[in-house]
């Protein structure tokens, strides 16, 4: 039961500036964090803000140098097991490793409380191994043509594996919520996030939340363009993304030679 003390809000808290990008890490994630900000800061001045998922006090310093960060508070039923549906948790270490899983959906689930802690009006979130390699502009003209959320979908391959795995329903659309564009007080949001509190032992991921909500409710999710969360590296076609997604563990690799120049 949602109680006035737990239930998710938006935060009151505003900037000067109207649009703004929006991450997330914690101390696993944040090598990461000064090679995306390179890249980002080549071609775009959007301001950023960084949601603090549990960063070294090192990186964190490093953080508040370079942009805005935020906290956020405990949410320790993430990672309580009995929340967990026991037959979905048994499915999940059958199909995606007995222990992979189960650290990372800690932080995924936590998404949708991050992006209420927003102060932009129009926001833009990047997961931190999403590499910008063009500007943003367009894009943030057409998250404030809509009052609708916007993000890519899944590949159909990967849909058809969801679906195989009975992740989705029939009809039902995955969404990647890597990149999200977002209108602060979307109602989409607020409700993703006030499900994750007592729904989330049933979803994987962040993802699967949202996608189930956006089908059984019937919202309407504005498509991204795929040059915006670019998940297909093999593709010469690569060259015309703006935001490139280097997802899962083949992803990080791509990350981390990148970083030492091998790429």
């Amino acid at each position: 039961m949602l109680t006035p003390l737990n239930r998710p809000c938006w935060s009151q808290d505003t900037l000067q500036e109207q649009s703004g990008v929006l991450i997330a890490a914690d101390a696993a994630q944040e090598w990461m964090i000064p090679w995306w900000w390179r890249q980002y800061s080549r071609e775009n001045r959007f301001p950023v803000t960084l949601v603090d998922f549990g960063l070294s006090s090192e990186m964190k310093t490093w953080c508040e140098e370079h942009f805005t960060v935020r906290s956020l508070p405990p949410l320790p039923w993430v990672t309580t097991p009995e929340y967990t549906n026991p037959q979905k948790r048994k499915m999940w270490e059958t199909v995606y490793g007995s222990t992979s899983w189960q650290e990372k959906r800690v932080q995924w689930h936590k998404k949708p409380f991050a992006m209420l802690q927003t102060p932009y009006q129009y926001t833009l979130w990047l997961d931190v191994d999403c590499e910008v390699v063009g500007p943003l502009d367009p894009l943030f003209i057409q998250i404030q043509s809509s009052s609708n959320v916007w993000m890519a979908q899944e590949s159909l391959l990967s849909q058809a594996q969801d679906a195989l795995h009975g992740q989705i329903l029939p009809g039902e659309v995955m969404y990647n919520s890597g990149v999200v564009g977002f209108l602060k007080e979307s109602k989409e949001i607020l409700t993703w996030a006030e499900h994750t509190l007592h729904s989330h032992g049933e979803f994987l991921s962040d993802q699967n939340l949202f996608s189930r909500l956006a089908f059984t409710q019937g919202w309407k999710v504005e498509e991204l363009d795929p040059i915006y969360n670019w998940r297909d590296w093999c593709d010469e076609d690569v060259r015309s993304a703006k935001i490139i997604h280097w997802f899962g563990q083949k992803g990080k690799v791509f990350i981390s030679q990148k970083i030492l120049g091998f790429l």
